[in-house]
């Protein structure tokens, strides 16, 4: 026989050397609790047609048993009815701050998403179909900031939660004047600052530079109404200006008898640019009723809505179609409550109304991405716990968590503090001020990190374990520690749609965050796109789609891609028993050059050792020389596999399509410490028994 490594060279295979210690277990975990899977808002009657029997079951045959419910309105800057029954506070009006009935009356098949008519920032998280009311160019319409970040509902000074309006340019423009149309409350104590430094780019964190004063540009005694300001005696080159809103005039407007009214600011209009010659003030803020118009971001918007702002293509899942599902596998469920655009009073309904139904809850994970919304710490966190203080009175053993992380590859992606501080300390600091820091009872983000989803996929999976574990190591060096769990509540290749997410790419992906995540301390993680879905084309140009299972239009059942596969290769291979403990090894891969394998294992409950190997190369063969604990050498294994032979996506456009979808491949294998890993693929070997 010739030895491995001559072997290697001549067959063009690249080779790898994994040792496995069971003496050294890193982590004890429950399948059924670590591996989970997310439920989200969809559009207009997508709701009906996903919850199909057929859908359903090829839903629940993968395996994952948790269930994480996502809050698709929260991102899209709307209110939820998480209840179609409940009240408004003008309810004359059918207008104002709803609160969902706690009463158990019909059953909540779906539940929908009302827009902001006071939304202040022109980009959200969701599809884009808002805009800003500061530059809509309506007088009638205005943005209001939250006033549940007002003292009355803090219980601290104004001072700590200033709010913010900044307008992106897009480019450098000269500016040295300024035109607001105030709304009711409008601010009395204001600045007008510009960004002196590198243009903030999303992928580069921090930005250098600072805010600085426009010389001109801050006022103490604020009258309301129309306001033009000459900010600079000299145009000043800036492409980012902000207005620093500090002190309110709690003025309500005409007839108002609900105290929110009149806390916070308020802005119909704002108007940015120059003089010229003669005196007139130039706009250089394009005001338009859609994503056109000049760029601008709030602090926090007002959750008022109508019931006319119904969003008929936000629906969300409602809480008895998913119980009567059976996806829940009678499990406790990952709920959401809204934080940054809904009621305190609304969060603790919710509860209250699961408890009375009899379903049971996981944990409440406050809110969803409040960075991907461009809130401070210090406002997040403030709304946190009002809405913490209300799910208490209701059930006090509750546990809470968050801030689910949009992204955790980079800090906050709007603008450095002035004192240098990162997000999460910041909220971290918040909470352990009021002495709250026992009300954060894990800690959820999301994984997707791989944005551009054009690019060589194999450079992004080679790369991928060392970005995980510098991007933990850093939460860690912020505060972040074991007493807590922690949660990815979604995962997958990227948050854009691209052709790796129904490729091998994507499969081998979702296997690594997994077992990279466990080895890395991590409790649970959610994979999004559980439910049937469809490719489609984002601004890469790309189709593709974080997706398991390709819906049937005609109702039938759905296919199922190659992550559906790695999702149930984890859970019908490398594990036993679900619902019994496991114990992760220690696992060491030696390999020369590129890290092509990677590999994890755990100890079974029925005493066998399940092995789950990634071969990330795209063209060769990967030979593995395993070494296992001596009392595993003489056993027999099962290799399952799953590659090219099993699996082949056709890109077609809307039309492409999974052309072979096969399960992996089950073979008995009498020993198991030498064998190869196909190109591209997922293998699981499990020994003993």
């Amino acid at each position: 026989m010739l030895p491995l490594l001559v072997f290697a060279l001549l067959t063009g295979e690249i080779r790898a050397h994994v040792i496995v210690r069971s003496d050294k277990p890193l982590k004890r975990f429950v399948p059924q609790v670590a591996f989970g899977a997310g439920l989200d808002g969809h559009e207009h009657g997508d709701i009906a047609s996903i919850f199909t029997p057929n859908n359903i079951e090829a839903m629940q045959s993968v395996g994952l048993k948790s269930l994480s419910y996502r809050l698709r309105t929260e991102l899209g800057i709307e209110a939820w009815h998480w209840n179609p029954e409940g009240r408004w506070s003008d309810s004359k009006r059918n207008q104002g701050y709803w609160i969902s009935s706690r009463k158990v009356s019909k059953p909540i098949e779906v539940s929908f998403g009302y827009s902001l008519p006071r939304r202040g920032s022109t980009f959200d998280q969701a599809n884009n179909r808002g805009y800003s009311r500061i530059d809509d160019g309506d007088l009638s319409t205005f943005w209001k900031s939250n006033p549940y970040l007002d003292q009355r509902f803090t219980g601290e000074p104004n001072a700590k939660h200033p709010q913010w309006i900044v307008i992106d340019f897009g480019k450098s423009q000269k500016i040295n004047a300024a035109k607001i149309r105030w709304g009711t409350p409008y601010a009395v104590r204001y600045r007008f600052e510009y960004w002196d430094g590198a243009p903030r780019v999303d992928e580069v964190d921090p930005p250098s530079g600072d805010w600085k004063p426009f010389p001109t540009g801050s006022r103490t005694n604020g009258q309301g109404g129309v306001e033009t300001l000459a900010l600079a005696a000299r145009p000043v080159g800036a492409e980012y200006v902000r207005i620093w809103l500090d002190e309110s005039s709690n003025t309500a407007p005409l007839g108002s008898k609900d105290v929110r009214d009149r806390l916070g600011f308020a802005i119909r209009e704002l108007g940015v640019g120059r003089f010229d010659k003669k005196g007139r003030f130039q706009d250089l803020v394009i005001h338009r009723k859609d994503s056109r118009q000049t760029e601008l971001v709030a602090s926090s918007t007002d959750p008022w809505h109508r019931a006319s702002d119904r969003d008929r293509d936000v629906e969300q899942p409602g809480f008895d179609l998913i119980e009567r599902s059976g996806l829940t596998s009678h499990l406790p469920m990952l709920i959401p409550v809204p934080v940054l655009f809904g009621v305190p009073e609304d969060a603790a309904n919710e509860l209250a109304w699961l408890k009375a139904r009899g379903y049971p809850v996981r944990g409440v994970e406050m809110g969803e991405e409040p960075d991907g919304q461009m809130t401070l710490p210090e406002d997040y966190a403030a709304l946190y716990l009002q809405v913490a203080d209300r799910l208490r009175a209701v059930q006090p053993g509750v546990t809470l968590g968050g801030p689910c992380f949009q992204t955790t590859q980079h800090e906050f992606r709007d603008w450095p503090d002035p004192h240098g501080q990162p997000w999460l300390r910041r909220f971290f600091a918040y909470l352990k001020s009021r002495n709250r820091s026992q009300d954060l009872g894990f800690f959820s983000f999301e994984w997707y990190p791989f944005d551009d989803v054009a690019a060589d996929p194999v450079p992004q999976l080679l790369s991928h374990d060392e970005l995980f574990s510098k991007t933990m190591d850093r939460l860690m060096a912020q505060g972040l520690t074991h007493d807590i769990p922690w949660m990815i509540t979604e995962y997958g290749y990227s948050a854009f749609a691209g052709p790796s997410e129904v490729e091998m790419p994507g499969a081998i992906l979702n296997a690594d965050i997994v077992g990279r995540f466990l080895t890395l301390g991590g409790d649970t993680s959610f994979l999004y796109g559980y439910e049937p879905g469809e490719v489609i084309k984002e601004k890469t140009g790309a189709w593709g789609n974080l997706m398991d299972l390709q819906g049937d239009p005609s109702g039938g059942a759905p296919t199922r891609l190659c992550t559906y596969y790695s999702a149930w290769l984890l859970t019908h291979a490398w594990c036993g028993d679900q619902a019994k403990p496991h114990e992760l090894c220690e696992t060491n891969v030696l390999q020369d050059k590129k890290p092509w394998v990677d590999a994890y294992s755990v100890i079974r409950p029925d005493g066998r050792l399940g092995i789950m190997l990634l071969n990330r190369n795209p063209k060769a063969n990967a030979r593995v020389d395993l070494e296992l604990p001596l009392a595993m050498r003489s056993r027999p294994g099962v290799l399952y596999q799953y590659g090219s032979r099993q699996y082949e996506w056709k890109r077609d456009g809307a039309n492409g399509r999974a052309i072979r979808s096969l399960p992996p491949s089950r073979v008995q294998i009498k020993d198991p410490t030498l064998f190869s890993l196909p190109p591209y693929s997922l293998t699981v070997l499990v020994v003993g028994g």
